[in-house]
């Protein structure tokens, strides 16, 4: 936010709200729906210089988008000039492959629901930096200012989580590449920075003795805890009458403290991908927020259904209604898998879970490492790597890309599941 505010010239800001500012770019009549690939007759339009391809460029002549885009915070963006949020993915594909696209609805390969990646569907609206106190504030390459600089959104002041956003630096090995890069910053002395994705995997790897693995495939495990027959629904607060349950460590306040006996969840709970897997237990996923607070605010919670505070769908929060399932990490390619703190084995060892096997989107959780400012206190953490000087780091927020959150983010709590 220091870098941010220097660059616009308002260095010593200290806003206490932030009120959105709209996209503030030229209006006119729309084209045809045809066109616009929205039903945009009788609309304003304005022009986003979104992407075209998997490659991020941009079309020839940018898209023509609703006026209201980035207006404030009442309805979704829609993004029908984005290959990110139109491209369809080819079922069953592993790693993930793509139809053949076109901007052209109907289309097979065009998906006209504009949802094809989390952030297509994610609120936010413009902001100005010197004006507003969000925490997530990051540069469009969607829109302009009028005189050509840059514009900034934020997704937390429309209700998003907020995760930092960290730039993975490493590759850039010299001091002006890094510099290059708003997200980076030249360390000359010896830093604590978050490991790569292949880091991490071999790390994992190594701790389960399976160090050369190279799995070309991935099988859900399930959950491999003893079952037993449920208590009624007025005690695990879900339909578990005549059902098998197994006990779950899952998280009873903010600060994911666990309930003192564990609590009765359903047995096949992570046992392959066939359905969304249930969280009453979770008070992340049970709680419920105080309509129009900034920040977030919650109810008093209790764990009783009905109650006010307690919501019995399971999905506060957007970890709570993604797919998963349990794996085993020397037998399973994929790039997402994390340990668990719900289970752990009989014989009292970690268990691992995958999200991608099951569909969902991969974003590689990279740990935030750069106020580690020894070496000892940097291999504490299962995700950071003391490397020595010379170095590029990502000590700053990312201020890249469209509208779109940029894909390494902190390490955060997942499922109650933290990698490594």
């Amino acid at each position: 936010m220091q870098d941010i505010r220097a660059t616009v010239g308002c260095p010593n800001a200290k806003p206490t709200s932030c009120p959105c500012t709209g996209n503030l770019q030229v209006q006119y009549d729309c084209p045809a729906p045809n066109v616009t690939l929205w039903a945009s007759a009788g609309k304003k339009c304005v022009k986003a210089d979104s992407d075209m391809d998997s490659t991020w460029a941009k079309h020839p002549n940018k898209w023509d988008y609703p006026a209201e885009t980035g207006k404030d915070c009442s309805k979704i963006n829609i993004e029908p000039g984005s290959y990110d949020c139109t491209k369809v993915l080819i079922p069953g594909s592993n790693p993930k492959k793509y139809k053949p696209h076109q901007f052209k609805n109907p289309f097979a390969g065009y998906n006209s629901n504009y949802d094809s990646e989390a952030w297509c569907t994610q609120k936010s609206c413009y902001v100005d930096p010197c004006k507003c106190n969000m925490k997530d504030m990051s540069s469009s390459s969607w829109f302009k200012t009028q005189n050509g600089s840059t514009m900034y959104y934020s997704g937390m002041k429309c209700g998003a989580p907020y995760e930092f956003k960290a730039k993975l630096c490493k590759g850039k090995t010299t001091k002006d590449t890094c510099l290059q890069d708003a997200g980076c910053k030249w360390s000359p002395q010896p830093v604590c920075r978050s490991k790569t994705e292949d880091e991490m995997m071999r790390d994992l790897r190594t701790k389960l003795k399976c160090p050369d693995a190279q799995p070309t495939d991935c099988n859900c495990t399930g959950n491999l805890q003893p079952q037993y027959d449920c208590p009624a629904p007025n005690v695990t607060l879900w339909a578990s009458t005549g059902k098998k349950c197994v006990k779950a460590d899952s998280d009873k306040d903010s600060t994911w403290a666990k309930h003192p006996n564990k609590w009765d969840y359903p047995a096949e709970t992570g046992k392959d991908c066939s359905k969304i897997n249930i969280e009453p237990g979770s008070y992340d996923c049970t709680k419920v927020l105080i309509p129009g607070s900034n920040p977030k605010k919650y109810k008093p919670h209790q764990f009783k259904n009905p109650f006010s505070g307690y919501n019995s769908n399971y999905d506060s929060e957007a970890w709570c209604t993604q797919k998963s399932c349990y794996v085993d990490p020397c037998k399973c390619n994929m790039r997402d898998i994390s340990s668990s703190s719900w289970f752990k084995k009989p014989d009292g060892s970690t268990m691992y879970y995958s999200g991608v096997k099951c569909g969902g989107t991969f974003e590689f959780k990279a740990a935030l490492c750069s106020g580690k400012a020894t070496k000892d206190t940097c291999n504490v953490d299962a995700g950071c790597i003391w490397e020595a000087g010379g170095s590029s780091t990502s000590g700053k927020a990312s201020t890249s890309g469209g509208r779109q959150a940029f894909k390494l983010s902190a390490l955060s709590f997942v499922m109650g599941l933290a990698l490594l």
